[in-house]
């Protein structure tokens, strides 16, 4: 490109041609002058507004401070942008006045047109899939619609289904709509623009390896609760014992169960520990049988031993009347008779404390009595007399 400044052109064209991009300069500046002044009336405006939190039901997702910042924020953004633009038209504007820059100008106006052009393009070519997408979301909304609708009849009663339980419709409910949701990211996956890239896949298959690593056992324990939920060995307010852990169930969630013990210490236990091992629920039967067992030796007639069991275990508090206790002679040993004392409770969970109060009422009776609780073991000499096996 040659610039012959005094020999092709005239001062006069010259400066004609800097006098007016003097004056682009200037109404660059009044613009942007203009738009910062109106940026700030707007965010004044925002912030003496009385705006509301943002709430989904009864969660709040943002609270209105936080919300007025999010929006002066957006409006700084989108200021920002239009002195980019407002800058780079007026540059090409600038050197557009001047001879010899056609060529220049072109390849700045190609720069941003192709960019726009393409984004117009994939827009364009968008919109099936968007239609498409939109179409899924409605679908989906009037399917979980009617799913929530089908829980609330089963729940309150209103609906019977036979051998469907009222308590499962929540569950239930839940398991489909996550289903849902992931049949519904399956469905617009393939959709969304760049879904073909090799680096859309790649990071996909990233997400899906990092899930199967990290979330292994959270899976199991989902899963586990989810049979749980149907097996239903227990409800929270129920008296359990799950892995030798005896416990009020106070917390069930689709990961793990938490029980408060008689020590008012909260255990957590994850949903797979409990399916595979046993529980007891002392709850779903109403009052619960414990027992505690001691050996006197024979020479002790038996109905005495009955007579001061049965006495310790009505002076203990939290042993039941009705049903009465009774007793089981389990075992004739060779030295002793061991003798099983079982009663009725309500609050198991204090089982400790009746043990302990039971076996110290038991003492003081057997103390009164004058009788010894202990196993008798006798052992034989031999002497050489005869032998007791026949020959």
């Amino acid at each position: 490109m040659e610039w012959n400044f005094f020999e092709s052109e005239n001062i006069q064209f010259y400066v004609k041609n800097i006098l007016l991009s003097l004056l682009i300069i200037g109404v660059l500046a009044l613009e942007i002058f203009l738009l910062l002044k109106l940026s700030r009336y707007i965010k004044k405006r925002i912030n003496n507004s009385q705006l509301s939190d943002l709430k989904l039901k009864s969660i709040n997702i943002i609270d209105a401070n936080r919300k007025k910042m999010i929006i002066n924020k957006i409006v700084d953004t989108i200021t920002l942008v239009i002195i980019i633009l407002d800058i780079y038209f007026s540059l090409i504007l600038i050197i557009y006045v001047f001879p010899g820059t056609e060529d220049l100008v072109s390849k700045l106006i190609k720069y941003t047109s192709e960019p726009l052009e393409n984004i117009g393009k994939a827009i364009v070519d968008f919109i099936p899939n968007f239609v498409a997408i939109l179409v899924y979301f409605i679908v989906f909304r009037y399917v979980v619609k009617n799913i929530k609708i089908l829980r609330d009849a089963i729940d309150n009663g209103s609906l019977s289904i036979p051998g469907f339980d009222s308590e499962w419709a929540k569950p239930t409910a839940k398991i489909i709509i996550f289903l849902s949701y992931i049949f519904l990211i399956v469905l617009i996956f393939p959709l969304l623009p760049g879904s073909d890239s090799a680096e859309f896949k790649g990071i996909a298959a990233l997400v899906g390896i990092l899930i199967s690593i990290t979330g292994g056992s959270s899976i199991s324990n989902f899963l586990a609760g989810i049979v749980l939920t149907y097996m239903k060995p227990f409800r929270v307010g129920d008296k359990v014992m799950i892995n030798a852990i005896v416990g009020v169930v106070v917390g069930k969630n689709p990961f793990a169960v938490k029980l408060v013990t008689a020590k008012n210490e909260e255990v957590t236990i994850p949903n797979n520990h409990i399916v595979t091992s046993t529980t007891v629920n002392y709850s779903s039967t109403g009052k619960t049988v414990l027992h505690t067992s001691i050996s006197i030796g024979y020479d002790v007639k038996y109905s005495i031993v009955n007579e001061l069991l049965l006495s310790a275990s009505s002076k203990t508090n939290g042993i039941l009347a009705e049903p009465k206790p009774f007793i089981l002679q389990t075992s004739l040993e060779d030295f002793y008779i061991v003798y099983e004392l079982n009663f009725f409770v309500n609050e198991v969970i204090q089982q400790p404390r009746i043990i302990s109060e039971l076996h110290a009422n038991i003492l003081d009776e057997f103390n009164k009595a004058e009788i010894e609780i202990l196993s008798p073991h006798y052992r034989a000499d031999r002497d050489g007399s005869d032998s007791t096996i026949a020959l």
